[in-house]
């Protein structure tokens, strides 16, 4: 994305990931994966890694300066997803980020501090529910925001640094009407794949780096040109599918377009997945082993990219674009 961005947003990214770089490490990653997965709340890194995005103010991304927030756009906000998924952070980004300045306006949540927002998915579920502090509900005449009381229960899952479970909510916290839930809707979603093409990132950065310093037969098993095809192609796939996402995160201050939420979806949610599938690949062994940290990636793509689903949705909504559904 760097080549669509204007310098300060360029010297923003920068911020965010040298800051995610510093309090959330894959180390710190794998930390909370490990905590999750045992049942343990007592986890240092998971504490550290909330400090850490508090101490870069990303709560306040999209807070009014008026109110004390940093008053930046969605497209700033989405940049941050991304460096929040090439971080693999293990909190609701999209969700908080959207529904800060409401918790900030009504004096609910300081804009300089984190406090971190779940959704409630499709089949009633909530990711990363042991972390959540607020839950975004959507209905049929908006969507309502309620503080968490406590975790129901925790379901098994693939990706333990994001949970998936029950909780227990409170009172009706704030109700939002329906035009401001549809934008919450697309947010969320733009969100989503921006942290995904993250992800994607990552994966291909790790396995940039570990094909180098691998060596077999006396080379470097990146010198192969098999290896070379796959990651030339998971490269293409990244740099195809990024001006998509930027092109749709744009549109967000004029008349929206479902063609561009379909594209930006679909072409991220394709790239992601094949990034993915590569990185193991061209890791051989080693990436299926969970003492290393490329599982945390992938695992995390496949469970970003299930809950965004609506791959065939998005396929028919831009063939019925290019009036194809009539043929």
């Amino acid at each position: 994305m760097q080549n669509q961005m204007s310098e300060t947003q360029k010297e923003f990214a920068k911020a965010a990931r040298n800051a995610l770089a510093k309090n959330c490490t894959l180390e710190h990653v794998s930390s909370v994966y490990e905590a999750h997965r045992v049942g343990s709340s007592a986890c240092v890194e998971r504490s550290a890694i909330r400090r850490g995005v508090e101490e870069v103010g990303a709560f306040g991304i999209l807070v009014p300066e008026d109110v004390g927030g940093v008053g930046l756009t969605e497209v700033e906000a989405l940049l941050f997803c991304y460096e929040a998924g090439y971080a693999a952070l293990p909190l609701p980004i999209a969700s908080t980020l959207w529904s800060a300045p409401i918790l900030a306006a009504t004096g609910v949540v300081q804009p300089d501090a984190w406090a971190s927002v779940a959704m409630v998915q499709a089949d009633g579920r909530v990711a990363y529910c042991t972390d959540a502090d607020y839950l975004l509900d959507f209905c049929a005449d908006g969507a309502s925001i309620r503080r968490v009381l406590d975790v129901d229960e925790v379901d098994d899952v693939v990706d333990w640094a994001r949970p998936v479970g029950s909780v227990v909510p409170g009172d009706l916290t704030l109700q939002i009407g329906q035009r401001e839930a549809d934008q919450a809707r697309v947010f969320m979603k733009l969100g989503s794949a921006a942290y995904m093409l993250g992800l994607a990132q990552r994966a291909l950065d790790l396995t940039v780096e570990y094909v180098t310093d691998r060596v077999q037969f006396g080379v470097p098993v990146g010198s192969f040109q098999a290896v070379k095809h796959q990651l030339a192609d998971a490269h293409i796939a990244i740099a195809s599918s990024e001006p998509v996402l930027w092109h749709a995160s744009a549109s967000l201050s004029r008349a929206f377009s479902e063609l561009e939420l379909a594209s930006a979806q679909l072409l991220i949610g394709r790239a992601a997945m094949k990034v993915g599938r590569v990185a193991i690949q061209c890791h051989g062994g080693m990436g299926y082993t969970t003492e290393y940290p490329l599982h945390l990636i992938c695992k995390r793509i496949w469970s970003v990219e299930g809950v965004m689903g609506e791959r065939d949705k998005n396929v028919f909504r831009i063939a019925d674009h290019l009036g194809l559904n009539s043929i």
